[in-house]
């Protein structure tokens, strides 16, 4: 009996030594779990207290890094709409018969033909008039029937493309969102604030559109405790400095640092919009073993 008792208790301390992460949190290391946190008006750190953790404000190490690309990878995809509306259509036939294999880009007269087009994922077929992309082609294009309902990627000409009134993001310089708001084409066309349904030209925009679907849910970036201070230093939360921070202006109108996604699903960081109804963030807490079974 003696015996039994000691082995419940090495059972128990052992269990809370292995104990895993908290309920709505990942992973990140060995010592480490994160929670990706919605923008909130109010502080960040009260937050974090909230759920009884730290807002996190650090380098990233390796590990941490694979982690929470991992997290923002499948928080994304969950999210992130089938397909949206993209900015071309196809030329109304004249006549009976099969329709015409000429294209155009919205609101532009020139004309091409559908064999010119690179960004084709599959080749046209006489069926539908209109065309859309996502996850499921590639980040290519697919011709769509016009009168079904898709999301929306949008893009607007004006810099910087942050502003706290939008939902823009530069994206190796485009201004780009995906808006999940289904409409039908004739609808999608005017609904893009300040902007227009992306009209995707050639390859070069596949890697831009790829970066929008996977970060657009948060906003462009998490921000990972990083500003931008007086002396042009980027300086984390535990007084650190960042050496390599991505800043698509020259006048640093974006002082906070964020970790986007990239086309092949590493992170990097870039200067980011400030303002909290944009800032997406981490809390963290700290356990000292796993669970590794």
């Amino acid at each position: 009996m003696h015996h039994l008792c000691s082995l419940y208790i090495m059972l128990f301390v052992l269990c809370k030594l292995i104990e895993g992460c908290p309920s709505d949190f990942f992973r990140a290391s060995n010592i480490t779990c994160l929670h990706i946190a919605q923008p909130t008006l109010g502080l960040k750190k009260e937050y974090c207290d909230t759920i009884g953790s730290e807002l996190f404000g650090r380098p990233l190490t390796e590990e941490m890094q694979e982690a929470l690309s991992n997290e923002m990878k499948a928080q994304a995809e969950k999210w992130m709409p089938t397909w949206t509306f993209v900015g071309l259509e196809r030329q109304s036939s004249h006549g009976m018969g099969t329709k015409s294999e000429l294209w155009n880009f919205y609101d532009e007269d020139e004309v091409f033909h559908q064999s010119k087009y690179e960004l084709w994922n599959k080749e046209p077929t006489n069926e539908d008039d209109c065309a859309a992309v996502g996850l499921e082609s590639d980040f290519k294009v697919e011709q769509k029937n016009c009168l079904d309902s898709y999301a929306l990627i949008c893009n607007k000409n004006e810099f910087p493309c942050e502003d706290t009134d939008s939902y823009y993001s530069n994206y190796d310089g485009f201004c780009l969102a995906v808006v999940k708001d289904l409409k039908s084409y004739p609808n999608a066309v005017g609904s893009c604030l300040d902007g227009q349904l992306l009209k995707m030209r050639n390859l070069s925009y596949v890697e831009p559109v790829t970066q929008t679907f996977y970060n657009s849910k948060f906003s462009g970036g998490i921000y990972i405790g990083l500003k931008l201070n007086d002396n042009e230093q980027w300086i984390y939360e535990n007084g650190e400095e960042e050496p390599d921070v991505q800043t698509p202006y020259t006048d640093d109108e974006l002082k906070c640092g964020a970790v986007r996604l990239l086309e092949d699903t590493t992170l990097r960081i870039y200067s980011h919009l400030c303002a909290p109804e944009r800032l997406w963030f981490l809390c963290e807490v700290t356990r000292k073993y796993y669970n590794t079974f």
